[in-house]
């Protein structure tokens, strides 16, 4: 890349007052979601940009053995929130993160972006794991959104949450 364009994009950043999303990281400290608002912290979630996607780390404890379904939420909440017309803890983050109509829940270019890898939680209720987000390309859109860990597959109750900061 010629000096000239260097130089014309950091004055492009300058004017712009953006900001370049590469190497962003983000970061949540995750506590269980309870219907009187947070509980007990049960660890982190961080995000980072990588040539792949999100890579995001997990340092978990506190959870029930097997898989969780993992997403990224809407709204920059972790308070209970109606969901289905019933209060539920962290309902107040609303639908996964780039949700539309007509978009399946499922696995697949069709879910929303908020779609994570699950989580594998072993016996101990630990999970130290590093997973990637292919579709995820820009972390630092996801600033003030909520991640939420459920107790089980995604039908199941919102039992963790912490927003990305």
């Amino acid at each position: 890349m010629s000096i000239h364009v260097r130089l014309g994009v950091l004055a492009w950043f300058a004017l712009t007052g953006a900001t370049p999303a590469f190497g962003a990281t983000l970061h949540a400290d995750m506590a269980t979601a309870t219907l009187s608002g947070a509980g007990a912290n049960v660890g982190t979630v961080t995000m980072s940009d990588s040539a792949k996607g999100a890579q995001i780390k997990v340092s978990l404890h506190g959870l029930t053995p097997g898989l969780h379904a993992f997403h990224v939420h809407q709204n920059p909440s972790c308070a209970p929130g109606p969901v289905n017309g019933k209060v539920v803890p962290a309902g107040a983050a609303g639908d996964h993160y780039g949700m539309t109509a007509g978009m399946s829940m499922g696995a697949g270019a069709m879910a929303p972006l908020g779609d994570l890898p699950s989580l594998m939680v072993k016996a101990d209720g630990t999970d130290n794991e590093t997973l990637l987000a292919p579709r995820l390309t820009n972390v630092a859109e996801l600033k003030g959104h909520p991640v939420i860990i459920h107790a089980g597959d995604a039908t199941t109750a919102r039992f963790a949450c912490g927003l990305l900061k």
